[in-house]
């Protein structure tokens, strides 16, 4: 599998970090073009932290917790939950406008 990460992302938050910002970058677009998972205002995504280490196997579940930490701190990535069932506690992801923002940027001037 091939990974993808924005090198500036990189520069300010970790390699690690923008490798998950891309992850979650990627599901994001893709609920929009498919208009999923819109709440709040913005576009969601959720996933385990068991599933990221699937996803992520070169990553343990100590240092997906980290990343998700280290993102969450700083403001980058959102959390919430929007689950169906209460007792579902799968973490909802977005990213804060400036990275998304950023994201468009950059494939403004690409196109």
């Amino acid at each position: 599998m091939t990974y993808n990460f924005d090198s500036e992302l990189a520069q300010q938050y970790g390699v690690n970090e923008a490798i998950f910002i891309h992850n979650i970058f990627f599901w994001l677009s893709h609920n929009s073009a498919n208009n999923k998972h819109f709440y709040k205002g913005r576009y969601w995504t959720y996933n385990s932290k068991m599933a990221f280490v699937k996803l992520f196997p070169f990553w343990t579940y100590e240092q997906v917790k980290k990343i998700i930490k280290n993102l969450s701190d700083c403001g980058v990535l959102l959390k919430d939950n929007f689950n169906e069932k209460s007792w579902d506690k799968t973490i909802w992801y977005s990213l804060d406008d400036s990275v998304l923002d950023y994201y468009k940027t950059v494939n403004e001037a690409i196109s």
